[in-house]
This record gives C-alpha cells, sequence and structure tokens, in this order.
C-alpha cells in the first residue's frame, strides 16, 4: 500500500486504534504553516493496518483528513477504497456479536472500532454505528 499523510488542523491529535488485535496509542506530529496561517499536526505511514484503522475511525474527516499530493484535505476516500465497504453494509449480511447489554455495545466499538461517540447516546445510536461498521450486536433488545 502507497505512503499516505494524515493531517490535523489546529489540534495536536492522539488516539487510541484497536489494530490487529491490540490497541495502539497513535501520535500525530505538530507542523506549523505560518504561510497559510494554520497549526496542526500530521501522521504519515505505509502501514496498512494503521492505514485501514485511521480510515474507519469515526473521527476520519470530523478531527482529521486524508492529505492529498496536492496538500488538500479529503474527507472521502477515493471510490475504489470505499466500494469494498459499500458492498460490506449494503450487500453482505451482518456479522453477528454477542454482547450482554448495550454498555458492553458501546465497549466492544470503542475498543474493536476506535468509534468515539459524539455525546451521549442512545441505544439507537450505538446501533446505528454498530450498522457503519458491518456489525449488528445480539443480547442488547
Amino acid at each position: 500500500m502507497a505512503t499516505k499523510t494524515y493531517k490535523a488542523i489546529g489540534t495536536q491529535v492522539s488516539l487510541n486504534l484497536f489494530i490487529n488485535g491490540n490497541n495502539y496509542r497513535v501520535t500525530f506530529h505538530p507542523v506549523s504553516n505560518y504561510v497559510a496561517g494554520q497549526g496542526g499536526s500530521e501522521l504519515t505511514t505505509d502501514n496498512p493496518s494503521l492505514q485501514r484503522a485511521l480510515e474507519e475511525n469515526g473521527n476520519f474527516g470530523r478531527l482529521y483528513w486524508l492529505k492529498a499530493e496536492d496538500g488538500s484535505l479529503v474527507n472521502e476516500l477515493p471510490k475504489e477504497e470505499t466500494e469494498n465497504q459499500t458492498k460490506l453494509n449494503d450487500e453482505k449480511p451482518l456479522d453477528v456479536v454477542k454482547v450482554a447489554s448495550i454498555a458492553d455495545a458501546k465497549t466492544w466499538l470503542m475498543d474493536h472500532k476506535g468509534w468515539t461517540p459524539k455525546s451521549r447516546v442512545t441505544t439507537k445510536g450505538i446501533v446505528e454505528a454498530a450498522r457503519s461498521y458491518g456489525i449488528a450486536f445480539e443480547g442488547i433488545d
């Protein structure tokens, strides 16, 4: 996979990501751009597992973006990269994960998918977030 750079504007980003069964702390490196009047942070990687985790994280397109070769910021992945995710969500049956409660479902999404709730979440919100990752929870009815 090619090297990709992710950029956050005006903030320094540090995330906990679940990658290949392990939890990792990923920190973007501070940058300053006095010409454009923007500071922020960037992370450059050629690790496909890290790239996938960053792009599937709920903060992608909100807190940080993919930096294109021309320097512009991309908040949507190129069509060929999102095509598989679309098929997963639209055509393939959802993967079922057994949980004991809605709190366990929320924790599972945060630990396994890097999902970060934006505010207080309802059961419906957790179910919708899970669906976006191709997951259906069993045991929260």
